[in-house]
């Protein structure tokens, strides 16, 4: 009998972004600087904007200039910012 093929062990996190793909809920997610790394669908089809245009915008919410109002809107509310 022939042993079955041996599998890598799967990465930290590689997962996660295929599970959240699936959410009906527009989700996204901001890195330490507040910027965009990750949209689903459902946040596409709510906002207009591809992801791969909106990734990399930034949501500090200390800009009141409206460049962005996608940004704006997502910005986080004031108790996040201050870490409450």
């Amino acid at each position: 009998m022939s042993e079955p093929p041996e599998r890598e062990p799967a990465k930290p996190g590689a997962r996660w972004p295929s599970f959240f793909q699936m959410a009906a809920e527009p989700l996204f997610l901001l890195d330490r600087r507040r910027k965009l790394r990750f949209v689903n669908r459902a946040w596409e089809k709510l906002t207009g904007y591809a992801a791969d245009e909106a990734l990399g915008w930034g949501c500090s919410g200390r800009r009141d200039d409206d460049t962005s109002p996608v940004a704006v809107a997502m910005r986080p509310p004031r108790e996040v910012l201050d870490g409450q």
